[in-house]
């Protein structure tokens, strides 16, 4: 009698099965499974809580290493053949640079997701005046490697999210939070180093290598997109399942049964490609309101960090980071379901512990940076 379940009752009645009581779940054993992809991120949250202040921070850097060596891989793959060793997975884009994921959007926004934790790595207190020149010079190799690198993915999404990661790395130290404008030199100094991606892309459109630009072209030419096409249809599948949804990990096989004849191709279609409305699909009302409620703490908790008094804070600015990467990760889940994968789940987790350490008053950034423990 539940909404959407009528469809699943018929079929067990045109079997000849028994209905009697059913698990809420439509299938069990892959809910089970959504289970367990909880523990990467949990475990994340988890050994945050026993790490200190400076140790967060030092999680900075391993996530760096983590996008430099990923970036890495993908150079390999598209500079190998199609069937190279170097690809980690046998369902992928033939040719693209996917680094450590099986899906080039996931790598297009992991790669995005870096550049304000770049910029927020730079602002963070350092030894001496060399240690900071040296960041600000790995900082920026890795930022023009990155750019060229995400054009070269296919990802559409990742276009975007490089967008917006740039104005987010923009963002992490405003300077009229400093009461005072820069100068003109360091002013010039930033319009080049701006400058110098924009040169980057450019080299890569007119080497051909823009594999992005590419897919937009062939998008705007009418080459259709199965993820607007079948927007309706997993619109369909939440007004009919709501408010108690089809049970967590069941999208795929729902979407079977709404499936249109005309849509049916050789590849099956695994996710919703808008990870916010399949939360709604699968977790109903509940799911709903745990993500919208993560969601106001989540902006509460940016807006303390991003407070004047909070501006030299370290904490304060990685919790900018960890703020500015989960809104490129929602906005690419309006499209993807990026926070699916093992990896990005983790960082996901990481960003929100980073927000979760912000210091809450002008009073606690007072008394971290008198003990010291912050730097």
């Amino acid at each position: 009698m539940l909404p959407g379940q009528r469809a699943v009752a018929a079929a067990s009645a045109e079997a000849g099965l028994p209905l009697g009581w059913k698990p809420l779940a439509l299938v069990p054993e892959l809910a089970l499974t959504s289970l367990f992809d909880v523990f990467v991120p949990a475990a994340v949250l988890l050994g945050l809580t026993r790490l200190d202040n400076v140790q967060r921070q030092r999680l900075v850097v391993v996530v760096i290493v983590i996008g430099a060596v990923s970036a890495a891989l993908a150079i390999i793959q598209i500079s190998g053949p199609f069937d190279s060793p170097v690809y980690l997975y046998r369902r992928r884009a033939l040719g693209s640079a996917d680094g450590f994921f099986a899906n080039r959007n996931h790598q297009g926004v992991f790669l995005a997701m870096q550049l304000p934790l770049l910029r927020a790595w730079t602002l963070l207190p350092a030894a001496s005046a060399s240690v900071r020149r040296f960041r600000h010079a790995v900082a920026g190799i890795l930022a023009l490697v990155f750019i060229p690198l995400i054009l070269m993915t296919g990802s559409r999404a990742g276009l975007a999210a490089t967008l917006l990661g740039f104005l987010a790395a923009g963002l992490l130290a405003p300077w009229w939070q400093a009461g005072r404008r820069p100068a003109r030199r360091t002013l010039a100094v930033g319009a080049a180093l701006a400058a110098l991606p924009i040169v980057l892309a450019v080299l890569t459109v007119w080497l051909g290598r823009a594999l992005t630009l590419d897919r937009l072209r062939i998008l705007q030419e009418g080459g259709g997109d199965l993820r607007f096409s079948n927007a309706a249809t997993t619109w369909q599948i939440a007004r009919d399942f709501f408010p108690f949804g089809t049970g967590f990990g069941a999208f795929d096989r729902v979407f079977r049964i709404y499936e249109p004849f005309a849509a049916l191709q050789r590849t099956y279609y695994n996710h919703a490609h808008n990870d916010l409305l399949e939360v709604v699909i699968t977790g109903g009302l509940i799911g709903a309101l745990i993500l919208l409620g993560w969601a106001t703490w989540g902006i509460a908790r940016a807006a303390a960090a991003w407070r004047p008094w909070a501006t030299q804070d370290p904490d304060a600015i990685i919790a900018r980071a960890g703020a500015a990467m989960l809104v490129l990760l929602c906005a690419a889940s309006l499209v993807d379901y990026p926070v699916r994968t093992p990896l990005i789940a983790g960082i996901a987790a990481l960003c929100t512990g980073w927000l979760a350490f912000a210091p809450r008053s002008a009073a606690v950034a007072d008394r971290r940076a008198l003990r010291g423990d912050s730097g």
